[in-house]
């Protein structure tokens, strides 16, 4: 419920129900196309435009076609040109889909530092980098122990922000502070120990708050205990907020001290 919510985009919606009104007012031959406009209006709320016109919207529109109308293909010509455009309209978004993602894949391979700025569900160690710091093994495999266990706290985060956002302003730009940290953090184990603060204090208490208001609202009725309760919350978030950009500073202090060399 919460994705479509997210996904939805009045104009995107409005020019897709246009077509759909459209389609069935003139009577347009062979019934498909409404049955087209009619899948992708429905996908919309829950894909991109690429996939809801291209992929999505045919794919069910000639599954729909073969139920329902499979008999009249071999019998209506025009009929059965309609259904072919839809088959190819299906076939070409799927090789664009395709050779996009192939792309995308291989421009991830080929340069490891940018998986980082993309990726919301793992962490993507540079493992060049981490031999650089002469750490063990058990070292290594400890720090990377540590960051996986407290990156699902960014993980959590990323999975309530559909609510938090409308209830913190600076919700967006948190996150994307901590992912920055962790980014940094991950290419340079040895300030594992200087970056205490952040990990066990403030991204700890950054998520018990998040916890607390997500939890206060799900209640059915909400008190004025409730309201002054997550008031309170969203002052000691903000608080924390101003802690990651301190946090930021630190972990990305050697980068500076090269630069005054």
């Amino acid at each position: 419920m919460r994705q479509a919510i997210d996904n939805f985009h009045p104009v995107r919606i409005g020019i897709a129900l246009i077509l759909l009104v459209l389609s069935i007012v003139f009577g347009v031959k062979g019934e498909i196309f409404p049955i087209y406009m009619t899948a992708v209006l429905g996908s919309l709320f829950f894909f991109d435009i690429f996939n809801s016109y291209m992929v999505i919207g045919p794919g069910l529109t000639i599954i729909s076609t073969l139920i329902i109308f499979g008999r009249r293909l071999m019998s209506d010509g025009f009929f059965l040109i309609f259904f072919m455009l839809m088959v190819m309209l299906f076939i070409i978004g799927v090789i664009i889909g395709g050779i996009h993602r192939g792309v995308m894949l291989r421009q991830l391979q080929k340069y490891p530092e940018i998986v980082n700025s993309l990726s919301d569900d793992k962490l993507h160690f540079n493992e060049e980098k981490l031999r650089e710091s002469k750490l063990s093994n058990e070292e290594l495999s400890f720090f990377k122990s540590e960051m996986r266990k407290y990156y699902k706290s960014y993980q959590y985060l990323q999975s309530v922000k559909d609510l938090m956002e409308h209830k913190v302003d600076s919700y967006d730009k948190d996150l994307t502070m901590i992912h920055a940290i962790f980014n940094e953090l991950i290419d340079s184990p040895r300030m594992l120990l200087k970056m205490n603060d952040f990990l066990y204090s403030h991204l700890k208490d950054y998520v018990d708050k998040v916890k607390a208001i997500v939890d206060l609202d799900d209640n059915v009725v909400e008190s004025d205990e409730d309201k002054q309760l997550v008031e309170n919350a969203k002052e000691q978030l903000a608080t924390i907020s101003h802690q990651f950009r301190d946090d930021f500073v630190q972990v990305t202090e050697d980068e500076r001290d090269a630069l005054k060399e």
